[in-house]
């Protein structure tokens, strides 16, 4: 009697594996699609981010040395300038802030005036208490003398002052030197890949002007219209989102996440509006799985009531579908 449990419970179990295998390889219908999600085909992709990288500074590009499809990062030195007169203005502008430094840590000309005032004012103090064995008018010679060396000591301060001072713009000017140089390094401000080359090696470029163009695959934006009488636009940003597509290379069908990020806030004469679906791409054997300018299917998690009578709107650039090729358990 045990045996014949057992039997049938293992048969059973096979065949309710048999059918999840069944319903994963798709052989699913309407019922399949879990509630609230709706099912959007030919969605195009496209990357968020697109950098043209301009020279920072005007010169003779020296190297390029990065090539088209060549994935970098960021910071990355992606090409060089010519940086010989831009070198030597760093050594000039070092050598300056060495000779300004070393003449505003020089306290000689104060130490003197300090000397020569303190000799002053002692000459002036021994006239003043024999004063009666001078006249009027030598007293008044050496406490003139005092004032006056009195006087030099502050004009040797304030000239010390401004060898500072001068020695902190030459500091600057060395600082702006050294920048300057570095600004002849083009270097990547995102990572991605490189998907322009517009300026080659032995070329003048001017301050501004591009040279590459860089390409960020990891994170990809799926525009979708949408007829904003059917859905609540608000109430989608960061609703959940299947994206599913054909693999090139291996034929299988691929399923991503991804998210509602905006929509814009304009609906075009036929009533419908774009929302913008971000995409968490991934790589496989070092190969992007989505690409820009792909068409894939959508799976919007909207948690709305959808009328579906208006999803298919005269006009609409894509079509709506309410049935699904993924199953409940590739959604969830």
């Amino acid at each position: 009697m045990l045996v014949a449990l057992t039997s049938r419970f293992v048969f059973g179990f096979l065949l309710v594996s048999l059918g999840l295998l069944q319903s994963l390889a798709g052989g699913q219908s309407e019922s399949s699609l879990p509630p609230g999600w709706q099912a959007f085909e030919n969605c195009p992709v496209r990357a968020e981010r697109v950098v043209d990288v301009p020279a920072l500074e005007s010169g003779l590009l020296a190297s390029v040395d990065v090539d088209q499809n060549q994935a970098v990062q960021e910071d990355a030195v992606l090409a060089r300038l010519d940086e010989d007169i831009a070198q030597l203005s760093q050594r000039l502008a070092q050598y300056e802030l060495q000779s300004a430094n070393a003449l505003a840590a020089d306290n000689s000309d104060i130490d003197f005036h300090q000397f020569a005032m303190e000799q002053r004012e002692e000459e002036y103090r021994n006239y003043e208490r024999i004063a009666t064995r001078f006249s009027d008018s030598e007293l008044r010679q050496k406490k003139l003398a005092w004032e006056q060396a009195k006087v030099a000591l502050v004009r040797a301060k304030h000239s010390q002052q401004r060898a500072a001072v001068d020695a902190q713009l030459k500091a600057a000017s060395l600082e702006a030197a050294k920048i300057s140089l570095k600004r002849r390094s083009v270097t990547a401000p995102l990572s991605g890949v490189v998907s322009k080359r517009y300026k080659h090696a032995g070329q003048w470029v001017q301050a501004g002007e591009p040279i590459l163009q860089i390409t960020d695959l990891s994170r990809l934006v799926i525009d979708r219209s949408i007829p904003i009488d059917a859905f609540k636009l608000h109430a989608l940003l960061e609703a959940e989102v299947r994206v599913q597509f054909i693999d090139n290379s291996s034929g299988k069908t691929v399923v991503v996440q991804g998210e509602v990020a905006s929509y814009d806030h304009e609906v075009s004469a036929k009533g419908l509006s774009r929302i913008h679906i971000r995409v968490q791409n991934r790589q496989v054997d070092g190969s992007w799985l989505l690409l820009p300018g792909m068409n894939v299917k959508v799976f919007l998690n909207s948690g709305q009531d959808i009328d579906f009578g208006k999803t298919n709107a005269p006009g609409s650039e894509q079509t709506v579908f309410t049935r699904a090729t993924i199953t409940r358990s590739e959604i969830n």
